[in-house]
């Protein structure tokens, strides 16, 4: 069973879209839980920015949650500023 579903990859793509921003400007993977992450995740769903270096990670459990947390980020511009050096 893959991290995250293909469903969610393709909601994540249309909050993208619907956000004015290329798909391509952003890069979705999948990190296993680590033995120091709270037990009731099972990994993370880790958004890259290409255009402007930001990388937020989100805790992966049953629901679909995550996703709600990257559209309230994306909306924020959380993902417009470079990362703090």
């Amino acid at each position: 069973m893959p991290l995250i579903e293909i469903a969610e990859r393709v909601l994540f793509l249309g909050l993208v879209r619907s956000h004015g921003h290329a798909a391509a400007d952003f890069r979705l993977t999948g990190r296993e839980r680590q033995h120091k992450d709270p037990a009731d995740i099972y990994g993370y769903a880790v958004v890259d920015c290409l255009a402007s270096g930001r990388q937020l990670a989100y805790p992966l459990d049953e629901t679909a949650d995550w996703l709600m947390v990257f559209h309230k980020d994306l909306a924020a511009g959380s993902f417009e500023s470079p990362p703090a050096a």
